[in-house]
């Protein structure tokens, strides 16, 4: 009996370029709605790239101990809600943090 190859996306990564595409459709009329400029908007990246680094140490130190189907579930829903997140913020250092756990949640 043939077994046959299974094709998947790593998760991560399409959601990496979900993200990506969704902060640069977005990106001019965030530094509008704040009038900050694109040196501020860089950090938006930046700290996504900061919350993916503390869960990546966090992943070898704690998750491992977790049940990872549960883990990719609450990663999942969190991410879902700090999108919508994103859309209703008027705060822009609310703005920054929410953009720190969302790459924690990736």
């Amino acid at each position: 009996m043939k077994t046959r190859k299974q094709f998947y996306v790593f998760p991560p990564v399409m959601v990496l370029a979900l993200f990506s595409s969704v902060l640069g459709a977005m990106m001019t009329e965030i530094v509008d709605a704040f009038s900050i400029t694109l040196a501020l908007a860089g950090l938006f990246s930046t700290l996504q790239a900061v919350g993916m680094f503390i869960c990546l140490i966090l992943s070898f130190c704690v998750f491992s101990a977790f049940n990872k189907a549960k883990l990719i579930s609450i990663g999942s829903f969190a991410f879902a809600v700090l999108i919508a997140l994103i859309g209703i913020n008027e705060n822009l250092y609310l703005l920054y943090a929410i953009l720190l756990l969302l790459g924690f949640a990736m």
